[in-house]
């Protein structure tokens, strides 16, 4: 089944995989937008692991022949498990499968910056058509200048420390024609080898290249007919021979010449007016706007099977969209909807969240197609059809001058160009068959052959291409303090832009105020959310970057003081949210908003500047998405900052999806002690085969239910169990562990702290109403010294007494006082959320009633006392000690 080809001395080819299509469990979905299929592959000793994107299964093979298929629920990525052994995949439970390498750390992506708790790499490609490579931790520095480079990626590391890079030359900038080389660069800086790569891409493959620790190049290509992946052996020894592919695959194949460029006819167009001039932040704005929006659906909304609509056109929508809260405008075929056209449309008109069938276009369904989103983000009238956009655009000569705003275009779709990457990729917003929604994704310039950079006419002309960072937004001195960070070559100054709904902006200041990197204003008297962007001056006048991250403020008179931190830092690589800058603080300020609390806001790259003190905050919400390893969930300093914080008796709220994985499973000694005695957790497993979240009965979140994977794919939420005196507070649908709560000690210290903690990203749900009641009733924890959520409606209405004693051995007594004639339910559960005993349950009238809980053959650790009033849940923590 093997074909080696044995070249040049050490080196070698080897065919390891090959599989017909006509054989195989997937077809091939051709759209305009690519080809798609396999998304990611695998090779583990001599099995090979396709994923599929359109099926979401894994496809596990022994040479050719397959040996199973399984459900990857979560849309995840291959990630090598800690004893890099093949994972047994059972249960329709996905492992993390290895394609790499160093400290079990996977490098995928096309953005630039990969890392691991040891180690951040950069790979940069400057103006000067430099390219890049450092990791400071380990001195390593290469620099080489190429007259032509335009993308660089890193594949991976081997054992020995060679560096496997990917670079890409432009040999015609339009029409796009790349020239592909591996370099193996050794650890002190030597290209050791140079190797042409052919590119071979039939199918979108998102990872196309691997290597294994003992520096094995793998390279998934894909023609027409099937696929092969082949084995380079060899490459980390030198060699003064030129290196080339065998002749089989030396040559050229990619999708852009295979989609079809059939699209939606739109009105004619040549009476349209266009003269009306578009910002390029605005056409930014808008783009982000449709990732971001939040909608329900009703059942009436969704046809993921297919039905024929009224007019006779057969609509299907897309099937990642639920009945509830959804997030992401969903594809449709000649699709132009407003955002209020598409809300209406589903609330008002009972029409369909999308439509992926492209065989028609249906007057019954609402959202957009790639030439109507980018229709709208210019601001047009109309829907220009990308036949049409010749017309009323310029393309440009070269792709070095594409700006944000400007078309990435080819004869049947359509992209909104962002900003590029430090490597080099260039990163889009689009309407497209890759996920049936408007997403951010990067793309390096290979992928990009048959399309050109084109400007629209109305657009304004110039742009600054360069990110602010908002760092922080915080009370002081009776004042707003805002600081960013930028760089200020050539600036002007600064404008900064003010919102109380987060969604419409407004000027509050601009560069002939804003000079400096920090202002203070005065204390708005509600809840506002702020942004800045950087003026630069040019000869024709001034030009205007993209807008920062958002940050907010409240200050509520009387109420008590919290802090957001925004520890969201991936957004590059094979981050799930690829947007320019994560809008996430928002969605937190207004569930602080809900509780009418006052609330700070920073990033987390304010802790290494003055910013340390968390002790002046009742308690602090800290979220850090999907960031692991790669990103550092939590660093050395912040663990320290947390740990101090925790013993004084802070109070914290934290989630993520990677921060168990990261801390235990892939942790120094030190970060799995501070996981398990100030996170209070046990890490289970990466992967929860999930996105179903509910609560545990009885506790702060009681009759909760949300879907995440909304607002952008959560790929491996992990599992955890409570550890270390916390109890289970949330569980996905399928049992498994999603979050613990803990009320009690930190570290040596006798003073009394609380922790929530969540093991996935909770503004990854659509879900408003939920994440708001999660913040609210996570408010009220913190702040109930009798442990229990109050009844807002009536505060008054009962006392929950602390049970005496506790910790106890024999028995404790549950007290409570009732002022009105109510049902009232007490029982004892486990930490596990079972209900272990049933100490009264039925009608009691005004007065204080008393209950002892014996420990009878129970054995120590944590119970938990749940009271229901009324339909609502009230809880405390029980101590038995024996």
């Amino acid at each position: 089944m093997f074909v080696t080809c044995s070249l040049y001395a050490q080196i070698t080819f080897d065919k390891v995989f090959e599989l017909n299509y006509n054989k195989a469990p997937f077809k091939n979905r051709i759209e305009n937008s690519g080809i798609y299929s396999i998304s990611y592959f695998c090779i583990d000793g001599n099995k090979t692991y396709l994923k599929n994107q359109n099926d979401n299964k894994i496809y596990e093979y022994a040479n050719e022949k397959l040996l199973n298929s399984f459900v990857d629920n979560n849309k995840g990525d291959f990630y090598l498990n800690t004893d890099k052994k093949p994972v047994s995949l059972q249960n329709e439970e996905i492992k993390k499968i290895d394609n790499y390498s160093k400290d079990d750390e996977k490098f995928i992506g096309k953005d630039g910056r990969y890392s691991n708790n040891n180690f951040t790499i950069d790979v940069i490609v400057d103006p000067n058509k430099e390219l890049k490579v450092i990791n400071q931790n380990e001195n390593f520095y290469f620099e080489k200048y190429f007259n032509n480079i335009n993308y660089a990626d890193l594949v991976g590391i081997d054992k020995n420390g060679n560096y496997f890079i990917i670079i890409e030359l432009l040999e015609n900038d339009i029409p796009v024609q790349v020239k592909r080389e591996l370099l193996i660069v050794d650890n002190k800086s030597n290209i050791i080898n140079r190797i042409e790569v052919p590119i071979l891409k039939y199918i979108t493959i998102y990872k196309e290249f691997m290597i294994d620790n003992d520096g094995n190049f793998y390279h998934f290509i894909s023609t027409p007919e099937k696929i092969n992946i082949i084995k380079i052996s060899g490459l980390s020894i030198p060699s003064n021979s030129k290196i080339s592919y065998p002749q089989e695959f030396n040559h050229y194949i990619h999708y852009n010449d295979f989609v079809t460029t059939d699209e939606y006819n739109a009105a004619d167009a040549n009476l349209m007016n266009t003269e009306v001039v578009v910002t390029r932040n605005m056409a930014l704005k808008t783009a982000e706007m449709y990732v971001n929006h939040k909608y329900i659906c009703k059942s009436q909304n969704l046809a993921p099977s297919g039905v024929t609509a009224p007019d006779g056109d057969i609509v299907k929508t897309p099937s990642w969209l639920v009945v509830g809260w959804n997030a992401k405008l969903p594809y449709m075929w000649g699709g132009f909807s407003t955002l209020a056209q598409f809300t209406s449309g589903l609330s008002s008109s009972n029409m369909y969240a999308g439509d992926i069938n492209t065989a028609g276009v249906s007057s019954y369904s609402v959202g957009v197609d790639c030439s109507g989103f980018v229709s709208r983000c210019w601001q047009l009238s109309y829907h220009a059809s990308t036949a049409y956009m010749p017309n009323i655009t310029t393309q440009l000569s070269s792709w070095t001058l594409i700006k944000p705003g400007d078309a990435v275009l080819k004869s049947g779709h359509v992209r909104l160009y962002v900003n590029r990457a430090q490597n080099g990729a260039l990163r889009i917003a689009e309407a497209s068959g890759r996920d049936w929604a408007v997403s951010f994704w990067s793309y390096a310039i290979s992928d990009l052959g048959s399309y050109t950079p084109n400007k629209l006419n109305t657009i304004e002309s110039d742009f600054y291409e360069m990110n602010v960072i908002l760092k922080s937004c915080v009370k002081k001195n009776n004042k707003v303090q805002l600081v960013w960070q930028s760089d200020t070559t050539s600036l002007k100054g600064y404008r900064l832009y003010s919102s109380t709904n987060g969604k419409s902006w407004v000027l509050a200041l601009d560069e002939t105020t804003l000079t400096g990197k920090d202002v203070e204003i005065n204390i708005p008297s509600e809840p506002t959310f702020y942004r800045v962007s950087a003026i630069k001056n040019v000869s024709t006048g001034v030009m205007e970057s993209n807008w920062s991250n958002p940050l907010g403020i409240s200050n509520v008179t009387g109420a008590k003081n919290y802090l957001i931190v925004d520890g969201f830092n991936r957004n590059i690589g094979s981050a799930s949210f690829q947007g320019p800058n994560d809008p996430f603080s928002i969605a937190y300020g207004f569930g602080l908003k809900t509780k009418k609390v006052s609330f700070d806001n920073i990033k987390n790259i304010a802790l290494d500047w003055t910013f340390t003190d968390f002790n002046n905050y009742e308690g602090v919400f800290w979220f850090v998405g999907d960031e692991s390893s790669g990103d550092e969930s939590f660093n050395s300093a912040e663990q320290d900052i947390i740990k101090l914080y925790l013993e004084n008796g802070g109070k914290l709220f934290v989630c993520g999806s990677e921060i168990g994985y990261d801390l235990e499973s892939l942790g120094t000694t030190t970060e799995k002690d501070f996981y398990a005695n100030y996170f209070k957790a046990d890490y289970i497993e990466d992967n929860s085969g999930s996105t179903i979240v509910i609560p545990v009965t009885g506790t702060i979140f009681d009759s909760l239910r949300m879907k995440i994977g909304q607002t952008y794919v959560e790929d491996f939420p992990d599992v955890i169990n409570p550890i270390n005196g916390s109890i289970a507070a949330m569980r996905y649908e399928n049992n498994k562990g999603a979050g613990i709560l803990y009320e009690g000690k930190f570290g040596s210290s006798e003073k009394i702290g609380k922790v929530v903690y969540l093991s996935f990203p909770l503004e990854t749900t659509a879900d408003d109403t939920c994440f708001n009641k999660i913040i609210r009733n996570t408010v009220t924890f913190f702040e109930n010294t009798e442990s229990g959520i109050e009844d807002e409606q009536n505060p008054s209405s009962f006392i929950l007494y602390n049970s005496y004693p506790n910790p106890f051995n024999a028995s404790t007594t549950l007290t409570l006082q009732i002022a009105n004639t109510s049902d009232v339910k007490i029982s004892i559960y486990n930490i596990l959320g079972e209900e272990i005993q049933i100490l009264f349950d039925g009608k009691l009238n005004y007065g204080k009633y008393s209950y002892k809980f014996e420990n009878n053959s129970l054995s120590s650790g944590i119970y938990i006392a749940s009271f229901k009033i009324n339909n609502k849940f009230y809880t405390h923590k029980l101590c038995l000690i024996k």
